[in-house]
């Protein structure tokens, strides 16, 4: 079977997340952005009236894919370390898939914090919400620590797992280890924020 080619509209992101991803919004021209694609400013502007628009939808599909990529949570039923170990191993693999998407993550949030303020408010305070409410429900059972606030928790380990995975091969490094990062990295992290959560 012949291999679906890429549409522009998908080269577009890609080269968007790519680029925002190693110099930032505000470092880089739409021109590079077409030149990268391989089309013309006309061409991509069609698709984008400006660079501000696909900024905006670059994270919008960031935000979309991911969520896609989540495990179903039930916070009225689910305290037990399964799905939380699913959730945090979805987490960790969307970020090293491509380690752009962390980069860019976190180009946004210093780049122009009041845009990523407005994404987690719109896309991601319901999942918070949910797995906040999960985690508490396992404190009710005893299976979670009572110590763990479940905001400080999830903010903590999202922010780890995006600055994990953006640092690359450097995150070796810390673990002291000439390992592959990506199988070091995503398994130690899921390990502490695992053992950080449960009681054993």
């Amino acid at each position: 079977m012949k291999e679906e080619r890429p549409s522009v509209r998908e080269n577009i992101f890609a080269e968007t997340i790519r680029l925002f991803g190693e110099r930032g919004f505000d470092g880089t021209p739409i021109q590079a952005i077409a030149d990268a694609v391989g089309i013309r400013k006309p061409s991509l502007l069609y698709h984008f009236s400006s660079k501000d628009e696909l900024g905006d939808e670059v994270m919008k599909l960031l935000v979309s894919t991911w969520e896609a990529k989540l495990p179903e949570l039930h916070p009225e039923t689910t305290s037990g370390p399964a799905v939380f170990e699913a959730v945090i191993e979805s987490l960790v693999a969307f970020f090293q898939e491509d380690r752009n998407r962390a980069r860019l993550v976190l180009r946004e949030a210093l780049d122009r914090p009041e845009k990523m303020k407005q994404l987690v408010h719109e896309h991601l305070n319901p999942w918070m919400d949910r797995l906040s409410s999960a985690i508490r429900l396992g404190q009710q059972n005893g299976v979670i620590r009572q110590s763990v606030d479940p905001i400080s928790y999830i903010t903590g380990i999202l922010i780890m797992a995006i600055a994990i995975s953006a640092m690359g091969d450097l995150a070796a490094v810390f673990f002291g280890s000439r390992q592959d990062s990506t199988a070091l990295t995503g398994k130690e992290f899921v390990r502490i924020a695992y053992d950080s959560l449960f009681i054993e």
